[in-house]
């Protein structure tokens, strides 16, 4: 038998009330994160945090200083709240991380 590989990451389209967000649901996160031009496009409230570095796909770090409120995300028919840190990230709208899995209570 072959070494099977787990799924890491799972790509789907949520919603913010009518408008459509393009969600990536990621083990390898370690928090959830919101690209910082969807934040402006959905007039979210964003806080300061305290700064801290990310590792990106490319090896690079970005630094993020920002962070939503409870911002109510549906997905597949199920509604969540999530802080959303603010970042310059490319490709998704949304990464929902292990900080968004152990939240759902599932072990």
């Amino acid at each position: 038998m072959g070494d099977k590989k787990e799924p890491s990451s799972i790509h789907l389209t949520g919603l913010y009330q009518q408008y459509p967000i393009h969600v990536l649901i990621d083990n390898g996160s370690t928090h959830n994160f919101i690209e910082e031009h969807v934040v402006a496009q959905l007039t979210l409230t964003i806080i300061p945090t305290k700064p801290f570095k990310v590792c990106v796909g490319t090896s690079d770090y970005l630094i993020c200083k920002m962070k939503t409120l409870a911002v109510p995300l549906k997905l597949q028919g199920h509604e969540f709240k999530c802080y959303l840190f603010a970042l310059a990230i490319r490709g998704n709208d949304v990464v929902l991380g292990i900080q968004w899995l152990a939240g759902l209570d599932l072990f």
